[in-house]
């Protein structure tokens, strides 16, 4: 006979193995437990110029059907968190529509859809990727519609049809950390490990390609631009022709145009390279936007070399992304460069005439068109005469010009203006809409305002 209250030790053998392995699969599935499993440190890395860190990349291990969370203090990879997760039902890298396999490289995602927008395989919740990215589209890979959500079913392993799926409470948990057109998804088959001191290079590493890709393109010959690619990449270059003599133009002026870049973010999972920057051009201290720059690099052989590049959509490109979004950027700046110096010299001039008191050549700088305060050109330049004849001197000076609005045929201005006389002095703000009319600019509509008082366009003394 056992004593009473004695347990047989297999059943309490049996009991523990079983609360063991319910205790793992709880903990895994739980941010807040992730410490009783082995940590990973996967060769992964992120880097922003800007100081503004990525706070997270998602990770998905094909092999193991696992999804880790990273955050990067640093700049090294920490595990933040890990889920079960289910990938395509045939294994290996998508290539085609319809194989039912999950494609392997670095994405991001594009959108987000909740429960209501969602059929109900989908989860309470879905993240679409940009799959096909342009190296797989280089690389005659196709399908789409690859996404991260949710599901109604219970999680298997391979178990969909090529996206990556979690289940609910998970994808709730991990949607925290996502950053659209931002987060990074990785995809891979079986993570491979950190090297030492590896991801301390990345950055160094971006800046100075970025570097010599900016100079090559402002300076270099289109051989010192190519020899930036790899070999394997021939990137489209019907624009180059047209840059070239746009920029042979800013420096025939004096005034040789700089691009450069900013908001640079890279992502980094092996030899493979995601980086993102803002595009500028610069000449004679006026800049205009490009557009949001992709590279795609590899260090493969040794060197980090481009193995793709594109621009995102440039606002106002009819049908999309425009052809060369380059050379269209530089077109404008050249444009805007001639127009505010033609338009400066214009209003130095007029100056001088108005300080002069010369009255037929003050109004030669005067649209037919002008309208002020109810007055036309006629009627504004004999207030001015009468104005002129009260005062012994005037001098009027321009200072703080800036451009507010500008085209290639109309632009608006203002600037702080000094005006003084023997009888009269003052200092404003003068506002002046200027319209180009046979091949000169002319001013079109005049206001001025005390520096402390409301808008005014009557004639008050003094006012220009």
């Amino acid at each position: 006979m056992r004593p009473e209250g004695f347990l047989n030790w297999k059943v309490v053998s049996a009991f523990c193995v079983v609360a063991l392995f319910a205790f793992i699969a709880v903990s895994e599935g739980s941010m807040a437990n992730k410490a009783v499993l082995r940590p990973v440190v996967p060769d992964l890395a992120v880097y922003s110029e800007d100081g503004f860190i990525p706070e997270y990349a998602v990770l998905v291990e094909k092999a193991t059907q696992r999804l880790f969370l990273f955050s990067f203090p640093q700049g090294h990879p920490l595990e933040k968190g890990r889920w079960r997760c289910t990938t395509g039902e045939n294994h290996g890298p998508k290539t085609r529509a319809g194989d039912k396999k999950t494609p392997e490289g670095i994405y991001f995602f594009t959108n987000r859809y909740t429960d209501g927008e969602l059929a109900p395989i989908y989860g309470v919740m879905a993240f679409p990727t940009d799959y096909p990215n342009l190296l797989d589209r280089l690389a005659g890979r196709d399908g789409n519609s690859i996404w991260l959500h949710g599901t109604n079913k219970v999680l298997k392993d391979y178990d969909s049809n090529g996206c990556v799926a979690l289940e609910n409470g998970s994808i709730e948990e991990l949607s925290r950390y996502i950053k659209l057109n931002h987060t990074p998804i990785v995809i891979v088959e079986k993570i491979v490990d950190a090297s030492e001191n590896r991801n301390d290079s990345l950055g160094r590493k971006v800046r100075e390609l970025l570097g010599r890709w900016n100079k090559a393109l402002c300076s270099g010959s289109y051989h010192d631009y190519l020899d930036l690619y790899d070999d394997s990449y021939l990137p489209e270059m019907g624009w180059w022709n047209g840059w070239r003599r746009l920029r042979d133009c800013f420096s025939n002026d004096g005034m040789p145009v700089v691009s450069g870049s900013s908001s640079l973010y890279a992502v980094r999972y092996c030899n493979d390279y995601v980086l993102f920057f803002d595009q500028f051009l610069e000449a004679d201290d006026r800049r205009i936007d490009v557009g949001k720059k992709k590279f795609f690099l590899s260090d493969l052989s040794g060197e980090l070399k481009i193995v793709g590049d594109t621009y995102k959509q440039v606002a106002g490109s009819k049908g999309g992304v425009a052809k060369s979004p380059l050379v269209l950027a530089c077109r404008r700046l050249h444009e805007r460069v001639i127009v505010e110096k033609d338009v400066t010299n214009m209003l130095k001039q007029w100056l001088a005439a108005w300080s002069r008191r010369d009255i037929k050549s003050y109004g030669s700088f005067y649209s037919q068109g002008f309208m002020s305060d109810g007055m036309n050109k006629r009627r504004w330049l004999a207030y001015k005469r009468r104005l002129n004849r009260q005062y012994e001197y005037v001098r009027v000076a321009m200072e703080s010009l800036k451009f507010i609005e500008q085209s290639g045929r109309r632009c608006k201005v203002s600037f702080v203006q000094k005006y003084d006389s023997d009888r009269y002095s003052d200092v404003g703000i003068k506002t002046l809409i200027i319209k180009r009319e046979n091949g000169k600019w002319k001013i079109y509509r005049e206001a001025w305002k005390k520096l402390d008082q409301k808008e005014t366009t009557g004639p008050v003394p003094g006012k220009i």
